[in-house]
């Protein structure tokens, strides 16, 4: 393995591990003081950014994409890509899968004012504007590297659920204008994260899903770090 491989995935584990802590804190102060104003710090494509005071608000947008018959949610944030982005919805793509990590089709252009990334996260929902395309990454993220993406999202469902699909599928994209979306977060699934101070039960939806997805990044990075040792030692 590279000098330049194995970097990556430290500074990549580095990261979502403190991610996960700035959450897991603010989440933890909620707990503790639910009379109280606060401010929860989170990432820019996290499910939402709780301000208080007469700050504004960042709002998101929730998404629904119909990859055939399986139904893949996402969030989008505040950014002016992504605002242009739910313009232009309702959308039917027809989509190809690359390298089992993710799947693109063109799309109109979008302006480039978004969250600019060097590298994509399973589950970033992006605008690749080199080539006015929409990408949509479920897998991999340790294996290949890929810049020039605007982040617009976040995936929250299932990343398994793209297992299932064809290397072509038509895909329906819509805004979610339901009131609650209901899911269930299955915390067990993560082997290498143990969760302590706070009760996942007494969370809203919306901080399930900023909890669920940094677990399922620091699961990903301690994997990848795992498989790491075992082939140096």
């Amino acid at each position: 393995m590279s000098e330049k491989t194995l970097g990556k995935r430290i500074r990549k584990r580095i990261a979502a591990a403190a991610a996960a802590a700035m959450i897991l804190a603010a989440l933890s102060a909620f707990q503790s003081a639910p009379n109280q104003d606060i401010t929860m710090p989170v990432e820019k494509n996290n499910t939402e950014n709780i301000e208080t005071g007469n700050a504004e608000q960042a709002e998101t947008t929730k998404i629904r994409m119909l990859f055939g018959d399986v139904e893949i949610d996402a969030v989008l944030d505040n950014s002016e890509t992504s605002r242009a982005f739910t313009e232009l919805l309702p959308l039917t793509l027809d989509m190809r899968r690359y390298a089992d990590r993710e799947y693109y089709a063109a799309i109109d252009q979008l302006p480039e004012t978004g969250e600019t990334i060097p590298d994509y996260e399973n589950g970033d929902v992006t605008y690749y504007a080199a080539g006015r395309s929409l990408a949509i990454f479920f897998g991999n993220a340790d294996k290949f590297t890929q810049d020039g993406l605007i982040r617009m999202g976040t995936v929250i469902s299932d990343l398994s659920l793209f297992d299932q699909m064809n290397d072509s599928v038509t895909v329906t994209i819509e805004i979610d204008e339901s009131e609650e979306l209901v899911r269930t977060y299955d915390f067990s699934e993560f082997t290498n994260i143990e969760i302590t101070g706070i009760d996942p039960e007494s969370l809203t939806d919306e901080e399930l899903a900023i909890l669920y997805t940094q677990a399922r990044y620091c699961q990903a990075m301690t994997d990848a770090d795992i498989d790491t040792m075992r082939k140096l030692v």
